[in-house]
């Protein structure tokens, strides 16, 4: 089932059921890439300098050959992907910036892009002027998944609720409020900092 519908519907259940999905494993719902990524996360820890490169360069190679197969803003640079290692193929690859994208997107969208699962999304829009972003399923699922392997070194579990830890400045007119969010179950947590564990607040 693609991100975007799992989400319209578990937005538009009921609080009870929502709790009620709360039990079923993240990893079951979050799909295949998820459980991949999620399940290395000790290795990720532990691997060296080179066993880390090698892995960047076989994943990099993958981004890259995509690019040239199905994007036509990159197609002219598959011989470089196709000749040269990753790493220096990527050199060649130009910096991008949103007018460059605006000014005719359908140019870095991939030549499968309806059959590839996804869903639209833009950036905050604090210049006044939004980028539509497209962000595929599997993206998504890689991307939490690095995310949640960083909340597990601090005792923060997937399917939680969520908890928000708020710092105040000394100085009244600064405050920030950093949001640790889970997969978004009703009802407001805490989290206590001697022994990692969830509290539901009343």
């Amino acid at each position: 089932m693609a991100f975007n519908l799992k989400r319209r519907l578990y937005e538009s259940l009921p609080v009870a059921v929502k709790r009620s999905v709360c039990l079923v494993p993240f990893p079951w719902l979050a799909g295949r890439a998820y459980r991949t990524v999620y399940q290395r996360r000790l290795w990720f820890d532990r691997a060296d300098h080179a066993e880390l490169r090698a892995w960047q360069e076989r994943e990099l190679g993958q981004v890259l050959r995509f690019a040239v197969d199905q994007v036509p803003a990159y197609q002219h640079l598959r011989a470089r992907v196709e000749q040269q290692p990753p790493f220096e193929a990527l050199q060649f690859f130009p910096l991008l910036d949103k007018d460059t994208v605006q000014a005719d997107q359908s140019r870095y969208l991939p030549r499968d892009f309806q059959r590839i699962p996804h869903y639209e999304t833009t950036t905050g829009g604090t210049s006044g002027n939004q980028l539509k972003i497209y962000v595929d399923d599997c993206s998504q699922a890689v991307e939490t998944a690095f995310m949640h392997r960083q909340w597990a070194r601090v005792c923060i579990a997937s399917g939680r609720g969520s908890a928000i830890r708020r710092v105040i400045a000394r100085r009244p007119s600064a405050a920030w409020r950093f949001p640790i969010s889970g997969r978004g179950c009703s009802g407001s947590t805490t989290r206590s900092t001697t022994n990692c564990s969830f509290r539901r607040s009343t």
